[in-house]
């Protein structure tokens, strides 16, 4: 966090921090450049960024710097969101709430296993080449999804939202920490090999800008996932509230579809990814949110097909038993999921893959919505 005051507090504390910090180089002379003040926190615990920024005088502030990964830099995310949401009354726990933006900038310096978010922003995962664009100053406007399930919010997520195959892989992963980040490689393979189908209900609402006007007025429309890959179900309204307290707008009804069927995963990710060029490039700040189904397919197709979105080819999901919804929300419910009578929690387990986080769902529905350019983060992404 920093200030625009001296630098020779920069020249001293930075650099420091940065000699002791994987990846991210022993000396960094573009910061003797800066007009800017640190403090700098050395986080030691998870959660420990949002305990920091609960009550933190951000007004002092112009910028919030993580040297670390991308889960170092998504739980100061959810810091500085629930913090903001909290300077604004704003309940965080109703998944239909509309959040106010964070107007302070973050900024990520690459010290972390994956790094993935500092590759979309600058398209490299240098540490020299982030420090420059945090004192650059530009910055650029991304999308965040919300989580919610039995009215309390799980997270905020800033990267890839996985519920499905991809939470199973990232808690057998866990279960393997011992291993460093060799585990990434690893175990997603043991993982594939017992790979499972999960009935499912969704729900959800389109992002088109005609039906969204459309449904202003009242006038209600609907989207559907692929013939043969979901069965539909009833139609439904609600009704969807706004973040300022005790104020319904009753024009603002939107109509959805239900569907079920048998899925491996549904997966969701914040920073969308776009073909350019004959490759996918990310693109920050978009309208919609994009929602990935897999469907039933054979051990082979899957791997072929996940491996290319690994190396981001333009047609890893030009598969037919991989469906794609542009929506704005949408909620999972769990079919056939049973409840224990004495812990009152799903007997079975089912995990989200937030940003690398692990969360277990405890309740046989939850909701997705998505959050259009609720953060800042300096960089210059041409996406």
């Amino acid at each position: 966090m920093f200030s625009k005051t001296k630098t020779r507090i920069v020249q001293v504390e930075f650099r420091i921090d940065l000699k002791h910090t994987k990846g991210a180089g022993k000396n960094n002379p573009l910061l003797l450049y800066s007009v800017y003040l640190f403090f700098i926190a050395v986080t030691k615990k998870q959660k420990e960024p949002t305990d920091i920024l609960k009550n933190y005088n951000l007004s002092n502030i112009d910028g919030i710097v993580t040297v670390g990964g991308d889960g170092l830099y998504c739980e100061c995310m959810n810091g500085l969101i629930a913090r903001v949401q909290r300077d604004n009354n704003v309940n965080v726990n109703c998944h239909n709430t509309d959040i106010v933006s964070a107007s302070i900038p973050m900024g990520i310096i690459p010290a972390g296993s994956g790094n993935v978010i500092v590759q979309y922003l600058h398209g490299t995962k240098c540490a020299r080449t982030a420090v420059l664009h945090i004192l650059l100053g530009g910055n650029v406007e991304s999308n965040v999804c919300s989580a919610h399930e039995g009215g309390k919010l799980l997270s905020y997520s800033a990267l890839i939202l996985g519920f499905g195959l991809f939470g199973d892989m990232m808690h057998d992963c866990e279960k393997f920490r011992w291993m460093g980040p060799l585990r990434y490689n690893v175990v997603p393979v043991a993982s594939m090999f017992k790979r499972r189908e999960i009935d499912v209900e969704i729900e959800y609402y389109s992002a088109n800008k005609e039906k969204a006007t459309k449904r202003i007025k009242g006038l209600g429309k609907q989207i559907s996932l692929p013939n043969g890959f979901m069965i539909p179900s009833s139609k439904s309204k609600i009704q969807r509230t706004k973040s300022t307290p005790g104020v319904l707008d009753s024009s603002d009804v939107q109509e959805c579809e239900k569907e079920e069927g048998r899925v491996y995963a549904v997966d969701t990710h914040a920073i969308m990814m776009k073909e350019k060029s004959g490759r996918m490039i990310p693109s920050f700040g978009q309208d919609s949110l994009m929602v990935y189904t897999t469907h039933k397919c054979t051990l082979s197709d899957h791997v072929s097909q996940l491996t290319k979105v690994k190396n981001e080819q333009p047609d890893c999901y030009d598969y037919k038993f991989v469906s794609k919804h542009k929506v704005s929300s949408y909620k999972v419910r769990l079919l056939n999921a049973t409840v224990s009578e004495n812990t009152k929690t799903l007997q079975k387990d089912f995990f989200l893959n937030c940003d690398g986080e692990v969360i277990r769902i405890t309740e046989p529905e939850f909701d997705v919505k998505l959050h259009k350019k609720a953060v800042r983060i300096f960089g210059n992404a041409s996406g």
